[in-house]
């Protein structure tokens, strides 16, 4: 299910309730993102340590967040002096503060600098549980930097003046979080994944097939971490789509990994005798 805004003017209060259901749809698939302050476990796991096949991997994709997905009021941004942005956008947890990178509606890359203290809570102002299957639960916001109602619940204001879950009572002021101009690090789309270093050693080669007629090869870099990217796990760098929640995920996949250690053996050999019969990775990123 895919979230869709037409082109006709919207009240807050619509676009507040569309933004409820595309962060139901986002904290889903929420350990595929990026925010290291997640409490996700693996088992012990050996790193990979010469060109091997990984069967079982789990393939998920990320992106930077677009502010024009946000129905929230503008608001100071700490750390970027001069710029308001949607409240929504900087804490929530389909925002940059999960996401680590966002697309501002001026067209310019930001992305969040410093996490500050504390961790995500639920819309019921509750601390969050990850894996929990009621909504309330789920991480929705940062546990700083949003509004209580009466009941306790997170709240925000809208853009049109009306309130996301009825009128803010008091503000918790963010602790520590701050944000930055540009991406956070220089990424490519659809060429770097975030990898468990643990496993996949970082600047490794990774071969992703059901990528291969996209970016014209399959090969990838691992050039990035997440805090929920876990054993098994990769998580794809691609453009932000239009719509909100338009992310693949691919379970059971077959990779393959060439450490950073083993690149240049690899590219050697493989110059020689195609072993492996896959394409040459491009010398980009290696």
């Amino acid at each position: 299910m895919f979230l869709r805004f037409s082109n006709k003017p919207l009240s807050g209060r619509i676009l507040a309730a569309a933004f409820f259901c595309a962060l139901t749809l986002g904290v889903a698939l929420s350990f595929a993102f990026h925010d290291t302050s997640s409490n996700a476990t693996t088992a012990s796991i050996s790193a990979v340590k010469k060109p091997a096949w990984l069967p079982r991997m789990m393939v998920t994709e990320y992106y930077p967040a677009r502010e024009s997905w946000f129905a929230g009021e503008r608001i100071k941004t700490p750390g970027i002096s001069g710029r308001k942005s949607k409240i929504d956008w900087l804490y929530s947890a389909v925002g940059m503060s999960m996401e680590g990178d966002g697309l501002g509606t001026d067209g310019n890359r930001y992305h969040i600098d410093n996490l500050g203290r504390g961790g995500w809570i639920g819309r019921d102002g509750k601390a969050a549980n990850w894996g929990s299957s009621n909504k309330n639960r789920t991480p929705f916001w940062r546990s700083s930097g949003y509004w209580r109602n009466q009941k306790k619940q997170v709240t925000f204001p809208l853009e049109d003046g009306t309130w996301y879950r009825g009128v803010g009572k008091r503000w918790i002021p963010e602790k520590g979080i701050t944000f930055g101009r540009g991406p956070s690090r220089p990424l490519r789309y659809y060429r770097s994944v975030a990898v468990d270093p643990d496993f996949i050693p970082m600047k490794s080669l990774v071969w992703v097939g059901r990528y291969r007629s996209i970016n014209g090869d399959g090969w990838f870099r691992a050039d990035d971490v997440g805090g929920a990217i876990d054993g098994r796990h990769i998580d794809v760098y691609r453009k932000p789509p239009k719509v909100i929640g338009d992310a693949g995920s691919y379970g059971n996949q077959r990779l393959y990994v060439v450490p950073k250690a083993k690149i240049a053996s690899y590219i050697r050999r493989e110059k020689k005798e195609d072993t492996d019969g896959l394409p040459l990775p491009p010398a980009s990123l290696y």
